[in-house]
Parts: C-alpha cells; structure tokens; sequence
C-alpha cells in the first residue's frame, strides 16, 4: 500500500515534524546531535513496508561512500540517539479519525482506524478503505491550493518527496491534481525527476518524463542521467 500524502495539520508543532518526509513519526524516532527529530521507526507496517527515512538517509550516504548527515543542521548523524521525549510528546497530541471523526490522541490513532466500520467511499468516487487516505489527501490538498506547498527546512513539495520515496502511486496522483514537475527543492536545485533517477526510481522517472518534466542538468551541471549512470541505475539510465 502507498504511504498517505502529508496531512497538513496546525495542531502539530512543526519542530515535531521529519525533516525527511515532513510527516509526525508513526513511532521510534531517532534525533542529531542539534535535537532535530527523523522517522526511525523500526516496523515496515507504520510505513506501507517502506524503510524509514533514518534508514533511508543511512543508505543512500553508503552508496556514494560518505556519512549520513542531519537534513537540516547538515552535521553527520549519530548511530543510534533515541528521543523518547518527543515519541511520548507526539502519542499525547489530540487529534480525530479520518473517518468517523471520533476524537483520540496520536498514540492510539492508528488502533482506532484499524476498526472504523465508516464505509470505503468519498463522495462519488468508489475507493478501499487503504485508498482513502491517499484521496482525501489530495481532494484536501487541491481544495486548498497546497499542492505545491515547500518544506520551510528545504523548499521540497510533496511531489519532490513522493519521488525521493519512490513511490509511484502518490507521485501519479500528484501530477493528475496539478502538482507542478519543476518545483526544485532550494538547498540542492534538485528536481523531483533528479532526485528520483539519483535514487534509482525508473517507474518514478517515466512517470515525470510523461508528464513534461525537463531532463536537463541542474545547478551544479550535473544531468538526472548522469547522476542514475553515476549511481549505477541502469534500469534508468535504459528509460
């Protein structure tokens, strides 16, 4: 199943948030040596069977032989510095079913939705109870005109963070409702086609191709094709 798209919510302080996927933790979360808080989480379950992004910093500094580093401060990341503080902090925080509505805390959201008998349905559209959160996301998301919404930490949008992922459903959807296939994140110029052939995502690639996306080099010269070739994706490099 497809990670759910950002839930925009005023009710979480934002130095809470991942400054990787800019999501509240699902569970363990793992801070710098600065205090800045990132997903590391242990169970695939809490994130639809996809690494954490503690994980996911780690491996992707290993692939080009350096250290992982803090998203923000930029300082190499320590291995293992668990803080329980803000995991207890984040289960206390008040907030409602998706579904029914009901009142709960974060800590107990997940047990909850689990059994919401509310029907698979929004609106006129026909989707599964899995694919609900991802739909409601981006009907909330539209309605708002928060599809091209930056990360104040990076300036990534949604788009560029579902191509980091790799997650092709969320970033098909994210095209179909508007999402802008230019938007750079403004630490790196990075685009959401640079970032996903960097990682390797060709499903991801083709898809932002379709769309229009530019396959020349960013800033530093550097083409999406030259950085899958350099990493060594071939299946990307053959799209």
């Amino acid at each position: 199943m497809a990670m759910a798209l950002l839930q925009y919510d005023a009710t979480v302080p934002e130095h809470l948030l991942c400054p990787v996927c800019y999501e509240v933790p699902p569970g363990r979360i793992a801070q710098c040596h600065a205090g800045h808080l990132i997903c590391a989480h242990t169970d695939p379950a809490q994130s639809g069977g996809e690494l954490c992004c503690l994980a996911k910093l780690h491996a992707r500094a290993a692939v080009i032989g350096v250290a992982a580093i803090c998203p923000v401060c930029r300082v190499p990341l320590p291995g293992d510095n668990r803080c329980i503080a803000a995991e207890r902090s984040i289960a206390l925080l008040p907030t409602a079913c998706r579904h029914c509505a009901a009142d709960t805390t974060r800590g107990n959201l997940a047990a909850h939705e689990a059994i919401c008998p509310t029907a698979p349905t929004v609106g006129s559209v026909i989707v599964t109870h899995e694919e609900r959160a991802e739909h409601e996301a981006l009907c909330a998301l539209r309605a708002l005109g928060e599809l091209n919404r930056v990360r104040p930490s990076d300036g990534a949008t949604q788009l560029w963070v579902a191509a980091f992922r790799g997650d092709a459903d969320v970033v098909s959807r994210l095209i179909a409702a508007g999402a802008d296939v230019e938007a750079a994140c403004t630490i790196d110029d990075t685009t959401p086609l640079y970032i996903a052939a960097a990682e390797g995502h060709a499903d991801v690639v083709e898809l932002l191709i379709a769309a229009g996306a530019d396959f020349g080099s960013n800033s530093d010269g550097v083409s999406p094709l030259l950085r899958a070739a350099a990493h060594g994706h071939v299946d990307v490099v053959a799209r």
